[in-house]
């Protein structure tokens, strides 16, 4: 919601892609080596202690340092507390019918990533034999690729093809990770990946353009519901046919099949957007 309210339309993917990026990037090189020293040295829950710590900075500086983002002529003069349920919020993606469809498009995105992000580790030991920190090097390197790519591709096309074109590449991607056999061709569709990866802040971008200055704030508060509702049921659901991939009750396991499931979902992901766009395109508000 803060890069929405200091961001100019036409740089919103990408400064949403910097953000994601680098905040994933970062994290995953610091984060999990340092989380294994503090397991090692102070035991599993002084991760948890010293994240809440962290958090608790994080909040105090947000409070007391970071400036308001919205313009005075923008701000609200009172506000409905009924508009803060995150439920009642919904109601912003069904306001016509581009709305409702470029927000199950970002549902079903979603869902396919939360299946790569619960089962990224497991799958890479279970299917090459990686180590955790192999791994997570490489999740890293991923995050730093969608932090810069969303810029580039902006530059070559309109933000409705960025969505189409992300949403395409980044179902093949699935797909040839699912089938990947050495560790080249993983790196091969880990690149196929990173740019397919960029429709997740280029839809996101596409949903906040769609409000007006004031409004911006409820549409990422909407969004996030939706991400909410991904974890609670994509997380199990993904690890669940994950799980069923490698199951020893299996003759032959497919650790990829998760992969397979992700890369329809995107595929019906870019369809539904597709059609939204040819149905309801004349109600974009953002057209650039």
């Amino acid at each position: 919601a803060y890069l929405c309210d200091i961001s100019e339309a036409s740089q919103l993917p990408a400064n949403i892609g910097l953000f994601m990026g680098v905040s994933a990037g970062i994290g995953f090189t610091f984060g999990v080596p340092i989380s294994a020293v503090l397991m090692k040295s102070k035991g599993v829950r002084a991760p948890f202690v010293v994240s809440a710590c962290v958090g608790l900075l994080n909040s105090l500086f947000i409070l007391t340092c970071l400036p308001e983002s919205l313009a005075p002529e923008n701000r609200r003069a009172s506000i409905d507390m009924r508009e803060c349920n995150p439920l009642a919020a919904m109601h912003t993606l069904a306001r016509n019918g581009l709305m409702i469809g470029a927000s199950l498009s970002y549902f079903l995105l979603w869902f396919a990533h939360t299946g790569l992000q619960v089962t990224w580790m497991n799958f890479f030991k279970a299917a090459h034999g990686w180590s955790a920190g192999k791994a997570g090097g490489v999740l890293a390197i991923f995050g730093i690729g969608t932090a810069f790519l969303p810029r580039l591709l902006l530059k070559l096309m309109s933000l409705s093809k960025a969505v189409q074109f992300g949403l395409a590449t980044y179902s093949v991607s699935m797909l040839a990770l699912s089938q990947a056999r050495s560790d080249l061709q993983v790196y091969a569709a880990l690149v196929l990946a990173a740019v397919g990866s960029t429709a997740l802040p280029s839809s996101l971008s596409f949903l906040a353009n769609q409000a007006s200055a004031d409004a911006k704030g409820a549409m990422q508060g909407a969004t996030e519901t939706l991400k909410t509702v991904n974890s609670i049921l994509g997380q199990p659901f993904m690890s669940a046919v994950f799980a069923y991939g490698i199951s020893s009750q299996r003759t032959v396991p497919v650790p990829g099949l998760m992969f397979v499931l992700g890369s329809a979902l995107l595929a019906l992901s870019c369809a539904v957007f597709s059609y939204t766009l040819y149905a309801f395109g004349h109600l974009d508000l953002y057209t650039t």
